[in-house]
């Protein structure tokens, strides 16, 4: 069992949070982008630009020499400037990143724990997060409570730029005794899928 601690993130962690958000846009294996390249996306960029606001709240994993391995905050968007976990305002989208070699090691759902708690007591009740299609982080989430809320699809064609697809699905609480519900398929618009993209909530009232 690894040997870690959380600490509450403070502004002078700005730095590493961006870097956890580079880790966590590049999870899938053998694919990586730069960080320059995915700090420069408008939306990456906004999960850490001006850390620490009045309203953001995070936890720092740290080894026993202190090293952070991983890293969990919320923040919170207005309607007019989304990001892609967006669901409302007033709900705060989470945001997590684990060093690779921490990854499967318990790191992760601490820091979620530790993260919701403090949503708890900040008095909101719900939580988002946004995940891609087949990463490997989606059974730590809906284990943690998060059900589907809608799906968005990213296409190519003919050359131009990915575009965002976003199709509602339900959501629900998962906890004992509620059966997770089931997103219905999207309709084939004919074009190829370059990439899914999921957006989760979870109520904080609870863990199951």
């Amino acid at each position: 069992m690894v040997d870690f601690s959380i600490r509450p993130a403070t502004s002078s962690d700005g730095a590493f949070l961006a870097d956890m958000v580079v880790e966590a846009a590049n999870w899938r294996a053998g694919v990586t982008r730069p960080r320059p390249t995915v700090l420069a996306d408008p939306v990456h960029r906004g999960y850490i630009a001006g850390w620490q606001r009045p309203a953001d709240r995070g936890f720092v994993a740290v080894d026993r020499a202190g090293r952070a391995m991983g890293a969990a905050w919320y923040r919170l968007f207005a309607a007019d400037a989304r990001a892609y976990g967006f669901v409302a305002t007033g709900v705060p989208e989470l945001i997590i990143g684990v060093r690779p070699l921490w990854r499967a090691q318990g790191v992760g759902r601490a820091l979620m724990r530790q993260l919701t708690d403090a949503a708890r007591a900040a008095g909101f009740a719900r939580l988002t997060l946004s995940v891609e299609h087949g990463n490997f982080a989606q059974t730590l989430y809906r284990t943690e409570g998060f059900a589907v809320r809608r799906i968005r699809r990213r296409t190519r064609h003919h050359g131009a730029r990915p575009r965002l697809i976003r199709l509602r699905v339900e959501s629900a609480s998962i906890g004992p005794g509620v059966a997770e519900p089931r997103a219905s398929a999207p309709p084939s618009s004919g074009r190829p899928i370059a990439d899914t993209r999921g957006v989760l909530t979870a109520r904080v009232g609870g863990r199951p």
